[in-house]
């Protein structure tokens, strides 16, 4: 699902992500599963690169920029919106297993050099 809406209130951007996490899953395992099932990718330690950003980013273009910590997600929209969203617990179990190496098919592989 990909919303386009890019005049949404600020609430429901929230009700959006808020839903958009729920269907990953009520585990870590789950959400895991779901990313890499769905071809999403991060940077460990890099609020605005990691898998949940990203997913969430690929979800939602109205999204301008978006930091996804253990404990919030900080999302600012193209209309200049800026909000909070508090994940479930299951996401900030996720993030500690993704930045200690602990699914390492979800880590974003650089580019070969030519």
């Amino acid at each position: 699902m990909i919303i386009f809406a890019a005049e949404l209130h600020r609430d429901e951007i929230a009700d959006v992500i808020a839903n958009l996490i729920a269907e990953l899953g009520d585990t870590a395992d789950a959400i895991a599963y779901r990313l890499t099932e769905a071809g999403i990718t991060g940077q460990r330690a890099d609020a605005e690169c990691c898998p949940i950003a990203n997913y969430l980013r690929r979800h939602v273009p109205c999204i301008d920029s978006i930091a996804a910590y253990g404990d919030a997600i900080e999302v600012n929209t193209h209309a200049g919106q800026s909000l909070n969203v508090r994940p479930p617990e299951q996401v900030a179990e996720f993030m500690t297993m993704f930045d200690q190496l602990r699914l390492p098919h979800l880590i974003t592989r650089p580019e070969g050099t030519r």
